[in-house]
């Protein structure tokens, strides 16, 4: 259960990231589209990473964030790298 309230919060801070990115108050969805549905391109998409970098405090490798296509690859590449840490430590 505690859980699942993580990766919510997760997944609506990454929307909220997102939306500030792109200047928009358009509805997001995690089957949004960051290239089809934002126009997310490539610097923007560094700027994205080191906006989650902030925001998570954890590593995000810009080759991972290059191949996600959604706002929920997003939100599953954060989920992973704060694992891959929590991991990492133990």
């Amino acid at each position: 259960m505690v859980n699942d309230s993580a990766q919510e919060l997760v997944s609506s801070r990454v929307e909220d990231i997102i939306r500030q990115q792109v200047g928009s108050e358009t509805p997001l969805s995690a089957e949004t589209d960051l290239l089809n549905d934002l126009g997310i391109d490539s610097l923007e998409l560094v700027e994205l990473s080191v906006k989650m970098q902030k925001e998570f405090r954890k590593k995000i490798r810009m080759a991972e964030l290059r191949i996600c296509v959604t706002i929920e690859d997003v939100t599953q590449l954060v989920q992973k790298s704060k694992t891959e840490e929590q991991v990492g430590s133990a």
